[in-house]
């Protein structure tokens, strides 16, 4: 895939992945395997997990379909581009969810802390939406361990989760205009309309403990 770089697909690309990373408020930095660099990644032809080029909802040039031989490289990236993306928000959920678990657990109001609790049931179950989108496009099963929250005040916890939520609604959405396949771009939606409740029950939250 060595002509991706210079290709008008991969520029595409690049410009929607600097807007959906740029995170102001977001502590977490974004792993190496979800750089834009290519050569830092590996090649999902090489990897035992990648499932053929059928899958990704594309078929072959003529006489040819189900095979993944002679297929171009502006046509590989669309899928690419779609899988880093989920792979990103997966990365991004995890945290999330730990950060409600962690609210859960730290708060001394039981009502509240029910909710927290609540709320991370929730993310968990839009984790595991993102992971079976990535699974379904690649065949890759990515779990990641969770990061143990930063040692702050419960107040500056909520506050970090209410602003990474906020900004990831936009990056969903922005991901969702530029998803190369519809379910995709669907399910980024579909997480976006979570993820603005949970910005409205957090706010709620907000004006109660302050």
């Amino acid at each position: 895939m060595d002509s991706i770089d210079s290709s008008a697909e991969r520029k595409k690309f690049e410009a929607v992945w600097k807007r959906v990373t740029e995170r102001t408020h977001d502590p977490y930095a974004i792993p190496a395997y979800l750089s834009t660099d290519t050569a830092a990644q590996p090649s999902y032809k090489d990897t035992e997990n990648t499932v053929n080029a059928s899958a990704y909802g594309h078929t072959g040039p003529a006489g040819r379909i189900g095979s993944g031989e002679n297929y171009s490289d502006a046509e590989e990236v669309k899928p690419l581009c779609d899988a880093l993306l989920l792979k990103r928000f997966i990365t991004e959920e995890t945290h999330i969810a730990n950060r409600y678990h962690a609210l859960s657990v730290r708060c001394t109001r039981r009502d509240i802390s029910i909710l927290f609790f609540r709320l991370y049931s929730e993310s968990r179950s839009i984790l595991r939406k993102l992971q079976a989108g990535l699974f379904i496009l690649t065949g890759d099963l990515l779990k990641l361990q969770p990061i143990k929250p930063p040692n702050c005040s419960f107040m500056q916890i909520l506050l970090d989760l209410y602003r990474t939520q906020s900004d990831a609604v936009t990056a969903l959405e922005d991901a969702s205009n530029s998803a190369a396949l519809k379910k995709v771009s669907l399910l980024f939606l579909s997480v976006a309309a979570y993820k603005r409740k949970h910005i409205t029950v957090l706010e709620s939250v907000i004006e109660r403990v302050i």
